[in-house]
């Protein structure tokens, strides 16, 4: 919970002052992981680690910005 932000990692949802902001997959578990860093500045491969594990493949450094832009 950050404000009004609440995250249920279990029933894949977050809220936003009780209403429901639809998000993908990758969205919510970036948001997350942005949660769980408590202001903490967390590099690219970090994020992308935590997105698609260590086996990214062909996954750009960029790729975590549209879904940081999305958030």
């Amino acid at each position: 919970m950050l404000g009004d932000l609440e995250l249920d990692t279990g029933r894949y949802r977050a809220t936003v002052g009780g209403r429901e902001v639809l998000l993908s997959s990758l969205e919510l578990r970036l948001l997350g992981v942005l949660l769980e860093a408590d202001g903490r500045v967390l590099s690219r491969d970090r994020l992308l680690d935590a997105l698609y594990g260590h086996a990214e493949g062909d996954v750009t450094d960029r790729a975590i910005d549209v879904y940081v832009k999305r958030l």
